[in-house]
């Protein structure tokens, strides 16, 4: 855990992660280029002040964080956003935690002198009002009788009235500082001061039911150059689009750092929301006494299921990741908003202490899950198409990549008929090869298949994006490769997600049907099935070679070396290591490592007969994670990972196979306590399916 200096550091992080995230789009200059508009903004706002009303006999010194959107029409502005506001206890509760006070709302705003740079403005707004104390006086069950992740008080909720006169000033082009006064009054249900067993803590202190928050406010307003797009023709223009330039992305979307930035943080709170309506989860009462609360503790590690660390966590940071890519932003500056978007989250968008295995999971996994379904989204849009066949493939490009998927809508791009990207690597690339297999999958736990079998139906996907040898562009993920495997019967439906993707390259040799390629690889391994665990965010270096000897003979051959940042395997010892908010046992461990893999494949007239792969990975673990709490009492321990794999493909007609998979894991752990048993761990599995093949 980062303590003493080290949460200094975790704050200049935060603080660089909002000025990214809240700079000005670098286009801005002092006159607006022609066809432009400055109708839509942003704006984000600090606020602090005193408590009366109910609230006030017992509660003081307000604080929130207020986010919005709006639309600017004449001299007034109309706009919905969220805050996050929490109440502090008086004394003799000061130590207690605080109330949380959300609110969801909509204002209206006279903008008075709107073409000077000082703009005085009256905003008045009506929020949806919710009140949820953090504190533990007044829990509503014991905590053996509440599921886990549930909060243990009572919420409610209510309406909101606020009164806001303020003064913009502007600090550059159409980006402004913004300080204001408020006045907030609320009511909300009659909340009950007792608790479970129906002790009254505060004694004679009634139930409140309203409040009134007032104080000053201090926040940016930022309303970003936004082109108007051009008037559809009646005939549209189909031929390809300009290649990418500053202004425009390869389709010819307008880049935008500043509404992906808008994105990346509507994202983050609009999860805090779900988390606290829809789950009325235990860490989402965020406001800015936990904002600073968690940068003071800095980083420690977590205790979540192995799904939610290592699949669904990078899921959220590709989100962030195409909010930059939706938003016109190249790979390189995408991956700084994955990185803000994870940091923002741990420090902002959860009560739970900031977790150092989220950051490289969401951060740096998101990367390249978010990297490669925007380029499979790419595959499968097409700007030309018209009628049904266009509806179904802007539907698969949403549901490939949900954030680009509902930037096309609301830009109306997923209805315009167009021209594609010039190049093809932008669209789809020149090599591009898939398989799709359907069987059966029988695994075994032990020395044999048969000890503990147990037989699931089983589908896998792979596709190999563009060529490591052949490809005339080599931009990060010009190819990449990625595997999925769907598991019937077992504990979660993706069985396997795995990504390997060049972020640089280069080819050499070519003589006598000979060719080789290095490249610097990013890594992303998810496999989760009943009988093990193991993930992990890796780079490394690989070594492709292509011979041929024969006219109708390949032989492909990959060899990889890489270092691990974080892995996790499971394990048998694992529940020992104690994490902060703990409220189950981590079934696996956490370290960085190092490893290699050697792949190899016969093509016969283009198609995989044979293949056989091997890859070994050591993990070395500290306490059960890097991070490590004084006084933890787990156990530190080296985990050597093996996995070998066989594959026989035969073809059957046209482009359908059959296949014959079999592959072992091996799991060697050694641990440093001596009460804990050194493991060896087998899973034998054969596969057998159907197979189809597209390759171009």
């Amino acid at each position: 855990m980062l303590t003493g200096n080290a949460s200094r550091y975790a704050l200049v992080l935060f603080v660089l992660s909002l000025v990214l995230l809240s700079a000005p789009d670098g286009r801005a200059s002092s006159e607006d280029p022609p066809g432009t508009h400055r109708d839509w903004g942003v704006s984000w706002v600090i606020r602090a002040g005193g408590v009366s009303g109910d609230y006030g006999d017992f509660l003081q010194k307000g604080t929130a964080w207020d986010m919005s959107l709006f639309k600017q029409k004449g001299e007034w502005r109309y706009g919905v956003g969220l805050m996050f506001g929490s109440l502090g206890w008086q004394s003799p509760y000061e130590h207690e935690k605080e109330w949380a006070h959300f609110e969801t709302f909509g204002y209206a705003s006279r903008v008075f002198r709107n073409d000077e740079s000082v703009r005085p403005y009256l905003q008045g707004r009506l929020g949806i009002v919710r009140i949820h104390p953090r504190s533990e006086l007044f829990q509503k069950a014991p905590f053996e009788d509440l599921a886990s992740g549930e909060s243990p008080t009572d919420a409610k909720n209510g309406v909101g009235l606020s009164f806001i006169p303020g003064l913009e000033f502007d600090i550059s082009n159409g980006f402004a500082v913004d300080v204001s006064a408020y006045v907030n009054w609320f009511i909300a249900g009659e909340y009950n001061l007792e608790d479970y067993e129906g002790n009254r803590p505060l004694g004679d202190v009634p139930n409140p039911s309203s409040g009134l928050e007032y104080g000053a406010r201090v926040g940016a307003t930022w309303r970003p150059i936004s082109f108007d797009e051009p008037v559809k023709s009646a005939s549209p223009d189909t031929s390809p689009l300009p290649l990418a330039s500053s202004a425009k992305d390869a389709w010819g979307v307008t880049r935008s750092p500043g509404w992906a930035a808008g994105e990346v943080i509507m994202i983050n709170f609009g999860a805090s929301m779900f988390n606290e309506y829809v789950r009325q989860a235990n860490f989402n009462q965020v406001s800015p006494r936990s904002f600073w609360a968690n940068i003071e503790e800095g980083f420690t590690y977590d205790d979540n299921q192995f799904k939610t660390n290592q699949m669904i966590h990078p899921f959220n940071g590709s989100t962030y990741f195409n909010a930059g890519r939706a938003n016109g932003l190249g790979f390189w500056p995408s991956t700084l908003y994955a990185l803000s978007g994870a940091f923002i989250w741990e420090a902002m968008g959860e009560t739970h202490p900031m977790s150092g295995n989220d950051m490289v999971a969401t951060g740096i996994g998101g990367v390249a899950f978010g990297e490669t379904t925007y380029r499979l989204s790419s595959a499968v849009l097409d700007n030309t198409a018209t009628g049904s066949g266009r509806t179904w493939r802007e539907i698969g490009g949403f549901l490939i990549d949900p954030v680009r998927g509902f930037n096309r809508f609301v830009s109306g791009r997923a209805t315009r008929v167009q021209g594609n990207p010039s190049s093809a690597y932008d669209y789809r690339p020149p090599r591009y090869f898939t398989a799709l297999g359907v069987g059966a999958r029988i695994t075994g736990r032990g020395e044999s298949i048969t000890d503990s079998t147990q037989t699931q139906a089983v589908i896998d996907l792979y596709i190999n994006h563009g060529s490591p040898w052949e490809n005339e562009r080599r931009k990060p993920f010009d190819h990449f490769d990625m595997g999925v495997q769907m598991n019937g019967n077992d504990k979660v439906p993706i069985g396997r997600f795995q990504i390997r993707g060049d972020l640089y390259s280069r080819a050499f040799g070519g003589e006598d049907g000979e060719k080789h390629a290095w490249a610097v690889v990013q890594h992303f391994d998810y496999v989760n099935n009943n009988a093990y665990e193991f993930g992990g965010q890796s780079f490394g270096l690989a070594l492709f070679s292509r011979f041929r000897p024969s006219a109708r003979t390949g032989i492909q051959t990959r060899v990889d070396v890489m270092g691990t940042l974080m892995a996790a395997v499971n394990t048998e010892y694992s529940y020992v290591v104690e994490t902060p908010n703990q409220e189950r046992d981590r079934e696996y461990d956490y370290g960085p490592g190092a490893g290699f893999s050697v792949e190899a494949a016969l093509l016969r007239s283009n198609r995989r007969i044979f293949a056989a792969a091997y890859r070994a990975e050591w993990i070395n673990v500290k306490n059960g994670s890097v991070w490590v709490p004084a006084g933890n009492p787990g156990s530190d321990a080296n985990h050597f990972v093996e996995d070998l794999w066989l594959s026989l493909r035969i073809p059957v007609r046209g482009a359908m196979s059959v296949g014959l998979d079999s592959s072992v894991f091996f799991r060697q752990s050694y641990f440093s306590r001596e009460d804990f048993v050194d493991t060896n761990q087998r899973v034998p599995q054969a596969r057998l399916y159907l197979a189809w093949e597209t390759n171009r």
